[in-house]
């Protein structure tokens, strides 16, 4: 009786260990990470309770968003999860939208989930996917407050004291181009 007591023990702990090394870990590599959320994924768990047991481990927050879509999720599903967990909203934008997920998807999840929407129109930016005008109008089709709203700049961030406006600058001035055909260089008569 004491020998099957041993063995049942031994079992016991040998299958503990390896289910502990299935768990998300510090140090996983992309194919351990997306191995982990597809075992995950088939015992129904859903993105939010992923993220958390994730995040929880200490994953890297661009490769968990990447892993995820790839794995599947929805990308909105993704991004709010991501950003409701507290992960760094530039990041997960990023990584979301370098994964391949639509700009507008991505930016619209991560102002809903509360993200704040000057720093996911900046995040969006950087990626080079969108325009900082287009980054405005997603915002604002968002649900951003335009009054709020300060338009992100395409090398990055605003610098320390703010924006700055060179002097003469008139960002509606329009130069419209020659004329189709033309040889350039007539005056117009007054005939």
């Amino acid at each position: 009786m004491n020998k099957l007591l041993k063995r049942t023990l031994i079992a016991a702990a040998v299958v503990g260990s390896f289910s502990a090394y299935a768990a998300f870990q510090p140090g996983m590599t992309m194919v351990q990470i997306e191995s982990e959320i597809a075992q995950r994924a088939q015992q129904g768990q859903d993105v939010a309770t992923i993220v958390a047991a994730a995040v929880a481990a200490g994953i890297n927050p661009a490769s968990l968003t990447a892993a995820l879509i790839m794995q599947g999720f929805p990308p909105s599903q993704v991004v709010s999860a991501m950003v409701s967990a507290g992960q760094p909203v530039d990041t997960v934008v990023q990584a979301a939208i370098n994964s391949g997920a639509p700009v507008n998807t991505v930016m619209q999840a991560a102002i809903s989930a509360g993200a704040p929407a000057n720093a996911v129109m900046q995040a969006a930016v950087n990626t080079g996917v969108i325009t900082p005008q287009a980054a405005v109008q997603v915002a604002i089709a968002s649900g951003a407050d335009p009054t709020t709203l300060t338009p992100p700049t395409a090398a990055g961030g605003p610098p320390a004291g703010g924006f700055v406006v060179p002097a003469g600058f008139n960002p509606f001035s329009f130069t419209p181009p020659p004329a189709a055909g033309g040889g350039g260089g007539g005056t117009a008569s007054p005939s």
